[in-house]
C-alpha cells in the first residue's frame, strides 16, 4: 500500500490534470460499547476478552505454603507448572519424594514415592480462576463453575479492598455460598468463597488473591491467603516465575509421573 500511495503521489507531479483534493478522513468509529454485565457469564467472557491471544502456553514457579496449626507454623515449598487452560503439575519439594498432584480439567490425580496413590473428579478453583478462564471458551469455565457449584445466574457489584468488584453466586451481605469476586476494571479473580459440607459440619474456605504481577501478558497473583471459618490458614507465595519453558511429553501423563520432573 505505501509503495502504491508514493506511485500515485509522483504521478500526479508530473500530470497535467489538477490534483483533485481528497475528502477529509472520516473520524474514528467510535469502540463498541461494553456488554451489560447481566451473569456471571458476562463476567467470564470479560476476563477471556481482556487478555485477547496473550496467555501464555506454560508458566512454572515455586509456591511458598505456611501452614497455620493450632500447633504452630509448618512451611512447605511445591514447584507449580501451569499449562492453560486446564492443565497443573504440582511437585512437592525436594523432588526425590517423587510425590505431587496433577490437574488434569476436573481430574485430580495424586503420587506418593513415585506411585498413583489416588485420582478423583476435582476442579481447583484457582486453577481456573487465575489462569483458566483466560484460554478457554466463557461457556467452558461456566461448565466448570457450575461444578464447583457457584451459580452464574447471580451476579452483583461490591466493592473489596477499595477495588470495585462484580461478585458471581451470592447476593448483597451472603458470604457464606459458593462465590467469585472479580475486579471491575482489571478483570483479574480477587476472591474465592467455597462452602463445604461433610456430614454435620460446614466449613467457609475464603482465599483472598494480591500482589499480582504480570508474566507473559498473565496478571498472576502473587500472595494467596486463605482463611477457613475467619482463621487464617494457609498462606501462599509465588516465587521464581518462567514464562513459557519448554516441558516434555511427560509433563502431564499420569503414567510417566517421575520421568515428567524433568524441566528444561
Amino acid at each position: 500500500m505505501a509503495g502504491a500511495l508514493f506511485a500515485a503521489t509522483l504521478a500526479s507531479g508530473c500530470s497535467r490534470t489538477p490534483v483533485v483534493e481528497a475528502p477529509a478522513p472520516a473520524p474514528p468509529a467510535r469502540p463498541p460499547a461494553a456488554r451489560t454485565i447481566a451473569s456471571g457469564l458476562d463476567v467470564l467472557a470479560r476476563m477471556r476478552a481482556s487478555l485477547g491471544d496473550s496467555v501464555p502456553r506454560a508458566l512454572t514457579f515455586v509456591q511458598h505454603n505456611t501452614v497455620f496449626l493450632a500447633s504452630g507454623q509448618v512451611q512447605q515449598r511445591w514447584r507449580v507448572i501451569v499449562a492453560p487452560p486446564m492443565r497443573m503439575r504440582l511437585d512437592y519439594l525436594p523432588l526425590t519424594s517423587r510425590a505431587g498432584q496433577l490437574y488434569l480439567g476436573d481430574d485430580v490425580i495424586t503420587f506418593q514415592n513415585g506411585r498413583r496413590t489416588g485420582r478423583q473428579s476435582q476442579v481447583s478453583p484457582l486453577l481456573l480462576l487465575a489462569f483458566g478462564v483466560y484460554a478457554q471458551s466463557p461457556e467452558t469455565s461456566r461448565r466448570f463453575l457450575d461444578s464447583l457449584g457457584v451459580n452464574v445466574a447471580i451476579v452483583r457489584r461490591d466493592t473489596i479492598a477499595g477495588r470495585p468488584a462484580w461478585v458471581i453466586g451470592a447476593e448483597a451481605n451472603d458470604l457464606t455460598s459458593d462465590q467469585v469476586w472479580v475486579d471491575a476494571e482489571r478483570w483479574v479473580t480477587l476472591r474465592i468463597i467455597d462452602k463445604e459440607t461433610r456430614g454435620p459440619r460446614t466449613t467457609i474456605t475464603d482465599m483472598r488473591l494480591g500482589d499480582f504481577v504480570t508474566y507473559g501478558g498473565l496478571p498472576i497473583a502473587t500472595t494467596i491467603v486463605v482463611y477457613r471459618d475467619r482463621r487464617q490458614a494457609l498462606r501462599q507465595e509465588l516465587r521464581e516465575f518462567r514464562v513459557n519453558p519448554t516441558l516434555s511429553d511427560a509433563t502431564f501423563d499420569p503414567a510417566r509421573w517421575v520421568e515428567g520432573q524433568s524441566l528444561r
